[in-house]
C-alpha cells in the first residue's frame, strides 16, 4: 500500500513544552497499521460507518483514515463543521449539488465512489453532525445512491468493530502491543544508554510508558534523574489532566484490551495509587512492579555478562578453597540441605556467602576489596529481583557506578601490564 507523505513523515507535536510525536515511526507499527488497513477493506462495505475513537485522538489517526480510503480507491470529502455550519449547504460544493441534505445525500449518485468525512471542531458542531447522520441512515436504507458518509464518535460506547446491513463501526483506540512499544521506544532511544553501561533508562521508559506512545514520549524527555525516581516523577504528568486520569475510561484511554487482557493505563494507575481507596494498595504495588521488571530486563543479563570479569578476581583464592575440597565446594541451603557446586557455578550470591561462612580469603589489594564490595552489592540487588521487590535506587547507582569502575580499572590494570612487560 502506498503511503502519503503526511502518513509516513509527519512529526506532529503533542505537547509544546515537552516533546514531540514521531507519527511516520507510530504509524509502521503493526496495530496502527492495521487499522488503516481496515479502513481500506471494508471502504465500499457500507454506506454509512462511524469511527469509533477515544476523545484523545493519536496524531495522524485521519491521515490514517484518508490513507485507507486512497488505498481502496475511494474519493474523500473531509468537511470540517463548526457550531453555526449549515452541514448541507457545507457539504453541497464539493459534491455539486444546491443543498446536500440528509435525503439528498443519500439519494446521490455520482461517477466515482465518494466519501463525505465530517469533521466537528466542537462540541456543539458534534451534535450537529450526530444528527445529520442519523437522519442520513434513516435515509439511506430506501436509497440508492453512491456516496459514503463518515463520521468520528468519542464516546466510548463502540470499542468493537461491527457490521450492519447499511453502517459499520470502526473501532481504534491507539494502544500498543507490549512488543510494539518494545520497538517504538527501542528506536526513539537509541544511542541513550544509563545509568552507566546499563539500559535501565530505555527498560523504565518501556514499563512505565504502558501502551502509549504519547506517554513514552513524555518519559523520554524527562532528565536521567527523573526517569529513575520512576513513579515518582510521573506526578507532574498526572496534573496536567487530574480529571481524566482520575476514572476507568476507554474513551479517556485510561485502560485498554491488549492480546485479549484489560491493560491500565500507567498514570491512571498511579493516580488510583497516590489516593485513598479500594484500588490502593494494588496499584501501587503494579506501579513498583513495573520498576521491577525494567530492572529484571536491564540488570540481570548486565551482571551475567560481567560476572566472569568481577569472579576472576578471586581466582587464586577461590583456587586455594578448591584444592582443599577437592574441586566442589558444598553449599548449605534454606532448607538445610547441602549440595556441591563447582567452579563455573558460583556467583556474586554464592561468594560473598563462602567470603563469610567458608572461609574465602579476600586479598587486601584495592581491585579485590571493590571486587568484593560489587559482589555484595549484586547480591542486594539480585535478592530484590529474586523477591518481586523494586531494588533501592541507591542500591542501584552504586551497584552501576562500582561494577563499570571496577571493570575500568581491570582493564586499565592489565593494559599497564601489556605495556610495561618486555616483549619477547
Amino acid at each position: 500500500m502506498e503511503g502519503s507523505s503526511s502518513l509516513q513523515t509527519a512529526i506532529v507535536s503533542v505537547n509544546p513544552a515537552m516533546t514531540s510525536f514521531v507519527s511516520s515511526l507510530y504509524w509502521s507499527l503493526p496495530t496502527p497499521r492495521s487499522f488503516v488497513e481496515r479502513v481500506q477493506s471494508h471502504a465500499k462495505a457500507c454506506r454509512a460507518t462511524v469511527l469509533s475513537f477515544r476523545r484523545h485522538l493519536m496524531p495522524g489517526t485521519w491521515d490514517g483514515v484518508k490513507e485507507g480510503l486512497r488505498a481502496a480507491d475511494v474519493l474523500y470529502k473531509e468537511i470540517s463543521i463548526g457550531d453555526g455550519t449549515d452541514i448541507a449547504l457545507e457539504i453541497a460544493p464539493h459534491l455539486e449539488c444546491s443543498a446536500a441534505t440528509p435525503l439528498v445525500l443519500a439519494q446521490l449518485r455520482v461517477n466515482h465512489l465518494v466519501a463525505v468525512l465530517l469533521r466537528p471542531r466542537s462540541e456543539m458542531a458534534r451534535q450537529r453532525c450526530d444528527d445529520y447522520f442519523a437522519h442520513f441512515l434513516r435515509e439511506v436504507e430506501h436509497s440508492a445512491g453512491s456516496v459514503h458518509l463518515f463520521i468520528e464518535m468519542r464516546d466510548g460506547e463502540q470499542r468493537l468493530d461491527a457490521k450492519g446491513r447499511d453502517v459499520q463501526v470502526l473501532t481504534f483506540d491507539g494502544a500498543l502491543s507490549p512488543d510494539e512499544m518494545a520497538a517504538y521506544v527501542g528506536i526513539r532511544m537509541l544511542g541513550r544508554e544509563g545509568p552507566g553501561s546499563t539500559r535501565l533508562l530505555r527498560a523504565l521508559v518501556y514499563e512505565y510508558a504502558g501502551f502509549d506512545a504519547r506517554l513514552a514520549e513524555r518519559l523520554i524527555a524527562l532528565t536521567d534523574s527523573e526517569i529513575l525516581s520512576l513513579p515518582g516523577s510521573l506526578g507532574p504528568l498526572l496534573e496536567e489532566e487530574p480529571l481524566r486520569w482520575s476514572a476507568s475510561s476507554w474513551a479517556h484511554g485510561t485502560h485498554a484490551t491488549i492480546d485479549g487482557h484489560e491493560a491500565r493505563h500507567p498514570l491512571h494507575e498511579w493516580h488510583l495509587a497516590l489516593h485513598k481507596g479500594h484500588f490502593q494498595d494494588e496499584a501501587r504495588r503494579a506501579s513498583q512492579k513495573r520498576y521491577w521488571r525494567a530492572s529484571v530486563q536491564a540488570l540481570t543479563p548486565w551482571l551475567e555478562e560481567r560476572r566472569g570479569s568481577v569472579l576472576e578476581v578471586f581466582k587464586k583464592p577461590i583456587d586455594e578453597v578448591l584444592a582443599v575440597t577437592g574441586g566442589k565446594i558444598q553449599k548449605v541451603l534454606q532448607s538445610g540441605k547441602t549440595v556441591e557446586i563447582d567452579r563455573s557455578e558460583i556467583d556474586y550470591n554464592t561468594l560473598v556467602g563462602f567470603a563469610h561462612y567458608q572461609g574465602l580469603r579476600i586479598p587486601f589489594d584495592p581491585i579485590s576489596q571493590r571486587a568484593f564490595g560489587v559482589c555484595k552489592l549484586a547480591k542486594s540487588v539480585r535478592d530484590d529481583l529474586a523477591h518481586l521487590r523494586a531494588p533501592k535506587l541507591q542500591d542501584i547507582s552504586s551497584l552501576i557506578s562500582e561494577t563499570d569502575g571496577l571493570l575500568d580499572d581491570i582493564a586499565e590494570k592489565r593494559q599497564f601490564r601489556s605495556w610495561s612487560e618486555p616483549s619477547k
